[in-house]
């Protein structure tokens, strides 16, 4: 079976390296030089490209894994949108790929826990470790892909969260809010222009250390959670590493992260 593969990063290694070790196809990476043989399947893992509508119609067939539950958290930044939301379960779906995004037929799906200690890279690790064996399973258990009909659902078109790119503000906080979170006190939505936390308010609200220390694992390691802080040696643009079990905190431009206790004692 030729499988052509849509993947350029460290999780679309994850399903290539695993489909290659179970010599059972012919793997030909994706490039725009490629001519589309048409009786292969694209396989598209964790690709940082929207494939064109004229792209996917040269595919007999073409599926997609996606990195949370369809049709919840369509889009870019799936899995770090379940953390920041609080989630305590995700998972991976296999899907028919279509111009539309991530709206093709549900194919399989499994559900994966979210656990307290996880960050986006850890989780995404095993969501399309899962993803692999989904992909595998499907492909074996069903050799004339073209010709046959399996078991899939539309998805729905309620109201649902559509996650984005992230970019650097992505993780900024006010300072007052940043310190309201830090010493977990209530905040409001009219708080903070922080989309992440804006959108935890009003869908899943829990104590203000709870919700900081969920963002700041969706966000490691980039963008970050950070603020400018304001310090007795000026303006500081200082990055929280992380919330649980102890508080910690970098300086940009220094080398190694501080606890809070030690932030407050020299700079506040």
């Amino acid at each position: 079976m030729h499988l052509i593969f849509f993947g350029d990063n460290r999780y679309g290694k994850i399903v290539f390296n695993t489909l290659s070790q179970t010599n059972k196809f012919k793997l030909t990476p994706y490039s725009p030089s490629l001519t589309i043989d048409k009786n292969a399947i694209g396989v598209v893992a964790s690709y940082g490209n929207i494939l064109s509508a004229e792209l996917i119609d040269n595919f007999s067939q073409i599926v997609c894994l996606h990195p949370s539950l369809l049709p919840q958290y369509r889009g870019a930044t799936p899995a770090p949108y379940a953390i920041a939301m609080g989630d305590k379960e995700t998972g991976i779906t296999l899907f028919h790929l279509t111009a539309k995004i991530d709206q093709g037929e549900v194919i399989a799906q499994q559900k994966e826990p979210i656990y307290n200690r996880d960050t986006t890279p850890l989780l995404l690790t095993r969501l399309f470790t899962l993803g692999s064996n989904l992909l595998i399973n499907w492909l074996t258990d069903n050799p004339t892909h073209q010709h046959a009909n399996p078991p899939t659902r539309q998805q729905t078109h309620s109201p649902l969260i559509f996650t984005r790119r992230f970019t650097r503000q992505t993780g900024y906080l006010e300072w007052n809010t940043f310190l309201q979170l830090i010493e977990n006190q209530p905040i409001m939505v009219t708080d903070t222009s922080n989309t992440l936390l804006t959108l935890r308010l009003t869908r899943n609200p829990s104590s203000s250390q709870d919700m900081l220390h969920d963002l700041t694992r969706a966000l490691t390691p980039w963008p970050a959670v950070w603020t400018i802080a304001k310090t007795k040696k000026g303006h500081l643009h200082l990055i929280l590493t992380q919330v649980k079990p102890k508080l910690m905190v970098k300086i940009e431009g220094k080398p190694k992260p501080i606890s809070w206790q030690d932030f407050t004692t020299y700079y506040l």
